[in-house]
């Protein structure tokens, strides 16, 4: 049952929109503010429907959302260091709006804070589409996206697609924060496994400086464990971070779907497993949360942790990595796929 409601007014007194989906055994909602994923309610072991991502009361906490509760991200999510880039010849200046100096989240006028166009297609799902000018917040050529999510075997399947009249680097990603339990403890009491031997190592303003096996370092989730158990440790990257915010390397990247990590409360015996075709997996575990207008009251550092499927950070500035450019023209077309089901244990 598809269904849509008011949701109340941005700051400039623009109304927003809730969509709500019912399919397969799982209700989610959404808002045309951001392509936001407001609620996503999956059983859990008693068969009962708990609600598995943080997130705000109304369009007016997503517009304070400096945390970027469920938004859809773009039109670069990460870093890019310095905030500008340099394309066949041209150096493109994006906004400065982490610090001062680098660029975060593609800007001050991100995806996050823009109202998309929703509506239900006929085929299912929940469709929002987008148009952004040339030179908005920085970047190159008009781009044109669109977000498509379903509800289909068991799961939240995300389908990107963008196409753009310039070359650009493109990365789009989904910010919602999970935590298993459906609020009863915080999210970093979840176990965590991620299929990845190493990460991307920070720097002091978390731009990438370099590869670092996990082996050996709290960054080792190959084998399940929960995420709190080395949250605090001695590290020197997560005192840079102030805890795990950090791009975990999906090696074999072929482009196509598969698992990239796994997730688990003992709480409500919820499993969740995220699958993408996307060569990085930036694991936050929710450091700087902090709010007072959460869906279930006040949320603090560590109430929610994002698993963000994405290019790799800084990408524009490594010709190493994977490619993350999007050719005049050409259709950008990411999937990723939130599987759920329960352990007894």
């Amino acid at each position: 049952m598809n269904r849509f409601f008011p949701f109340g007014r941005d700051p400039q007194g623009r109304p927003a929109t809730l969509y709500t989906l019912k399919a397969d055994g799982i209700e989610a909602d959404f808002t045309d503010y951001g392509a936001t994923l407001v609620s996503l309610r999956v059983p859990d072991r008693s068969g009962a429907l708990r609600d598995v991502v943080l997130g705000y009361r109304d369009v007016g906490g997503y517009a304070r959302n400096e945390g970027y509760l469920g938004a859809a991200v773009g039109r670069f999510a990460n870093r890019i260091k310095d905030a500008s880039f340099t394309l066949n010849g041209t150096t493109f200046r994006l906004t400065r709006n982490e610090n001062g100096k680098n660029h975060l989240h593609g800007g001050r006028n991100g995806f996050d804070k823009r109202f998309w166009r929703g509506r239900f297609p006929e085929d299912g799902g929940m469709e929002f589409t987008l148009e952004t000018r040339a030179r908005e917040d920085g970047w190159p050529g008009r781009l044109e996206a669109r977000i498509l999510y379903r509800l289909e075997d068991g799961g939240l399947t995300i389908l990107y697609e963008a196409v753009c009249d310039h070359d650009t680097p493109i990365s789009l990603t989904n910010h919602s924060y999970f935590a298993l339990s459906g609020g009863e403890e915080p999210g970093v009491r979840d176990e965590l496994r991620i299929f990845a031997d190493a990460v991307l190592a920070v720097d002091e303003e978390l731009i990438p400086a370099g590869e670092l096996p996990v082996e050996g370092t709290p960054f080792d989730f190959r084998a399940f464990k929960p995420i709190e158990r080395d949250l605090h440790a001695d590290h020197p990257q997560l005192k840079i971070a102030g805890g795990f915010d950090h791009n975990f390397i999906l090696r074999d990247f072929d482009g196509l779907l598969r698992p990239a990590a796994q997730c688990f409360s003992r709480k409500s015996g919820i499993v969740m497993e995220v699958l993408t075709d996307r060569p990085g997996l930036q694991f936050y575990s929710g450091n700087a949360l902090r709010t007072d207008a959460g869906k279930q009251g006040p949320y603090g550092p560590g109430d929610g942790y994002c698993l963000e499927t994405q290019a790799f950070p800084d990408s524009p500035h490594h010709p190493e990595y994977p490619s993350c450019l999007l050719k005049k023209g050409e259709v950008f077309r990411s999937v990723t796929r939130y599987a759920f089901g329960v352990r007894e244990e």
